[in-house]
């Protein structure tokens, strides 16, 4: 065993033991750690110096005795060491957290915090979920501990992100609407569904345009980003889109000089449509969103601009197609 996977095993067993019980405090021995796992001595010391060194651990007391610090839990849930469910829950429980005491702060209209059992109840968690996570949430400048109990008061970043969760959830709301067709017509949809791609587009950081009126022909969507322009065209119709939107949303984008063209359909793409995708690529780049991409928007698995990266570095440098996370 190397290094690097010797530190991300103990790394990763730290975690799950300080995971299971935080009311115990307990320290983790980890020369008994390093015998159970197969972890001969000399790695061993080589990776506690490195752990030291790095800020991993919390507490250290006699005889490789460790409990992982904050820095240590935030490594491995970055880097892929924790069970997937596990850290959705982790997730979930943090934003509970947050939204819970933004609740209860805007019910007292008064500078106090609110107590860790308010939370608790207001959030739906157990004490374990609450003690594993609030102290997290205060070393990213979340919250803070007010006064010197089980007292907590959110910070301004705090905010922004329990507004941030609170527009992405009602963008899935409406979303979900959509799909539904509840009390709107096809041609209302497609124009909410603009509305809410645009919101998606500026929440990224980026300047973004509904529904642009130049000469004489409305653009869906255009937006800026680095310096460079991007058109939308949006499609929400019975059947799958052929070729003759991906050509005039081709033409219109090149006369713009954008950078890129980018065709979302909630029905898909005919066979004919893919080909001339692939075919324009040397004059204009036309990237295609599927139904299951914009679903994973909306759900906020995945950052629209991201997906774009993906979609336009696979055309301009494979000549494929990205489309629903398969190449064509």
């Amino acid at each position: 065993m190397d290094i690097e996977e010797a530190k991300n095993l103990i790394l990763r067993r730290l975690y799950e033991i300080a995971m299971k019980d935080y009311s115990k405090h307990e320290t983790t021995d980890l020369r008994e750690l390093a015998g159970r796992e197969g972890i001969d001595a000399g790695t061993l010391d080589r990776v506690y110096d490195d752990l030291e060194r790095g800020g991993f651990f919390g507490v250290v007391c006699a005889g490789m005795a460790v409990e992982p610090s904050l820095d240590a839990f935030t490594y491995c849930e970055e880097n892929g060491l924790v069970d997937s469910a596990f850290l959705d829950r982790q997730h979930e429980v943090r934003i509970g957290i947050l939204d819970a005491c933004f609740d209860l702060e805007e019910v007292k209209r008064r500078d106090v915090g609110s107590w860790g059992h308010e939370i608790r109840t207001k959030a739906n968690i157990s004490e374990l979920e609450f003690n594993n996570n609030i102290h997290r949430l205060a070393h990213w400048g979340m919250l803070e501990q007010y006064g010197p109990f089980d007292e907590w008061k959110l910070l301004p970043a705090g905010k922004e992100q329990v507004r941030d969760y609170r527009r992405k959830k009602d963008r899935k709301r409406r979303f979900d609407d959509l799909k539904e067709l509840k009390g709107m017509t096809r041609q209302e949809r497609g124009h909410m569904l603009e509305d809410l791609l645009t919101e998606v587009i500026k929440d990224e950081g980026c300047e973004a345009e509904v529904r642009v009126h130049a000469t004489g022909v409305e653009f869906d969507i255009l937006f800026r980003r680095s310096d460079h322009d991007y058109m939308v065209s949006c499609k929400w119709e019975k059947e799958r889109n052929d070729a003759d939107p991906l050509d005039n949303l081709a033409m219109r984008a090149l006369e713009m000089k954008c950078e890129a063209g980018i065709l979302v359909s909630l029905s898909g793409f005919t066979d004919g449509c893919l080909e001339r995708a692939i075919a324009k690529r040397p004059l204009q780049q036309i990237v295609l969103f599927g139904s299951d991409d914009v679903e994973s928007i909306f759900r906020n698995e995945r950052r629209f601009l991201d997906l774009m990266d993906e979609k336009t570095k696979e055309l301009r440098y494979r000549s494929k197609l990205l489309v629903d996370g398969k190449t064509k």
